[in-house]
């Protein structure tokens, strides 16, 4: 029973509706942010470095292209999500693979050292050092100094040029931390 005097209120139309919306807003904002986020990612790792050590970029392969090339060169199964290949001045090149996981990647780099140390490839077998905090593998195929090793979920491939450049080197490990 209603008392004499007591206003009923009746709820507004809206609220039934609002929260709803503002979760379903709130689920599209978050869904479209990490599909841009992941595009931003998967496009080649961010900003190419267009010189490195003074040596200036002259080309790059990204996305498909560059897994394939990267690929081309790997005896078995080389499972990568993406990369770009960047080429500079003099012969020097770096390769960059996206793998699927930090321990994915440091299986594959140290897959590639023992393929490279049991000697079927053009390659001498790899010594482990470190550059600047970077421990990695270095190798030469008798032309050029080769240097790999990974870093978070991506494998880094450096050629520096025939003579060698530290500044190449240098200059790419820092631009790919």
């Amino acid at each position: 029973a209603t008392t004499m005097g007591a206003v009923q209120r009746s709820r507004p139309r809206w609220r039934g509706w609002l929260v709803p919306a503002a979760m379903a807003f709130l689920s599209f904002a978050l869904v479209t942010s990490l599909g841009l986020w992941a595009a931003a990612r998967l496009s080649g790792g961010g900003d190419i470095p267009k010189e490195l050590g003074g040596l200036a970029l002259v080309r790059v392969e990204k996305g498909r292209d560059a897994v394939a090339s990267i690929m081309g060169m790997h005896q078995g199964s080389f499972p990568l999500r993406d990369g770009w290949v960047a080429y500079y001045e003099q012969g020097a090149t770096v390769w960059l693979g996206e793998t699927g996981s930090e321990t994915e990647s440091q299986r594959l780099v140290q897959a590639m050292a023992t393929a490279i140390a049991g000697g079927s490839t053009p390659f001498a077998p790899p010594q482990r050092m470190a550059v600047g905090g970077t421990t990695m593998f270095t190798t030469t195929d008798g032309k050029q100094s080769h240097f790999f090793y990974s870093t978070g979920t991506r494998i880094v491939w450096i050629t520096v040029p025939p003579g060698g450049t530290v500044l190449f080197l240098r200059d790419a490990i820092r631009a790919l931390r």
